[in-house]
């Protein structure tokens, strides 16, 4: 009997190894996502936030927190774009840096360092037909 339990066990860890190196590889992709939709927000040239880039990168559902959290006047579609790096607008000097902590498969801590403060916000990163969009914004007040 426990000779048979034990091939069972050996026979089981693999895939219990493999299922947990896929969970690794999905949340170390998911984090390069953030990296890069990041990356590519800070290095526009214009300086002006594309919607058009935003849209391709969040879910419907995050795509109307940025609508519904965009409480002034304005003309057209406009978004709270602001809510990827803090809860409120004001001066806090220059950026200095990003640090992305994964929380757990889906949740990302994302933390930005500016001369006058810091923000953090965490990140919901799920995956949509086969591509990974932001599905929710939650800043840490």
């Amino acid at each position: 009997m426990m000779k048979k339990l034990f091939s069972i066990l050996m026979l089981a860890f693999p895939l219990f190894c493999l299922a947990q190196t896929s969970c690794v590889n999905e949340v170390d992709a998911k984090e390069a996502f953030l990296e890069k939709f990041y990356a590519d927000l800070d290095n526009r040239e214009d300086g002006i936030l594309d919607y058009a880039f935003v849209k391709q990168h969040i879910s419907p559902k995050a795509l109307q927190v940025l609508k519904d959290e965009y409480d002034y006047e304005c003309e057209g579609e406009c978004l709270a774009t602001w809510l990827f790096y803090y809860d409120a607008g004001g001066d806090d000097g220059h950026y200095i840096s990003r640090t992305i902590k994964v929380i757990d498969n889906n949740r990302f801590l994302v933390k930005h360092h500016y001369e006058l403060g810091d923000y953090e916000v965490v990140l919901i990163v799920v995956k949509i037909k086969g591509a990974y969009r932001i599905d929710g914004i939650q800043p840490v007040r």
